[in-house]
């Protein structure tokens, strides 16, 4: 029984000593994910834009710019010069009577409202697709549980609690969670939300000892170096 202890001791003195990948390592797995994520989401949404899956995104964009150019120039905020609008007023007044014009024309208003929610559903759908790709797909099919820029730097995913590599449905709460937070990031910043997410997660992963982000928190998983893997 001490014998079986002192095996078990070791083992978590093993993983723990070796459990903190360099930060550059992490840096650079996370960060060659986003990037990829990111080039992958703007090719997947322009392809997207250019189906007739996004027609009445299309007719709400196209409508949307016919009215905002017949009142920018009823107010005098731009001008047709060679069947192009042109902007010839940048005065702080004219922009404001632009603006008033806009914030009472209700079918301008109504057409915005539903160009922002198509926008929404198109940039979700993208970035669900890219996800399911590169954190679900990906990390499934490799021994390793580990994304594109994971396997680049020699890192893995582990559960310490259990002393194994995550179960095929820990890896799907991971993209879930992942996956929502992006998603309803959209709502507020776009596409800036490639932006922030790097940063929070680097915030997380300085201020804890763990190095742990919000989705290995909740799903008791850790990013090991593969090595320490090796010598469990």
């Amino acid at each position: 029984m001490e014998n079986i202890k002192e095996d078990k001791k070791n083992i978590d003195l093993n993983l723990e000593s070796n459990s903190k990948p360099y930060l550059l390592k992490r840096l650079i797995s996370d960060g060659f994910d986003i990037v990829l994520m990111f080039l992958l989401f703007v090719l997947v949404r322009g392809i997207a834009l250019n189906t007739s899956l996004t027609k009445n995104y299309q007719t709400y964009y196209e409508k949307e710019q016919i009215i905002l150019e017949n009142w920018m120039i009823e107010v005098g905020y731009a001008e047709i010069i060679d069947g192009k609008i042109v902007i010839n007023n940048r005065e702080v007044e004219a922009r404001l009577a632009l603006n008033e014009k806009l914030n009472n024309d209700e079918e301008y208003l109504n057409n915005h409202f539903n160009l922002l929610v198509h926008k929404f559903f198109i940039t979700a759908l993208c970035i669900l697709t890219v996800g399911f790709v590169l954190f679900l797909i990906v990390p499934l099919t490799n021994k390793r549980r580990a994304t594109i820029g994971m396997m680049l730097t020699g890192l893995t995913l582990f559960m310490p609690s259990r002393m194994m590599l995550p179960k095929w449905y820990i890896v799907l709460y991971r993209y879930l969670i992942m996956m929502l937070a992006w998603v309803f990031g959209t709502l507020w910043l776009d596409s800036y939300v490639f932006l922030l997410m790097p940063v929070l997660n680097l915030i997380m992963i300085l201020i804890n000892k763990n190095q742990k982000t919000i989705k290995d928190l909740i799903t008791y998983t850790m990013i090991i170096e593969s090595k320490s893997l090796d010598s469990i």
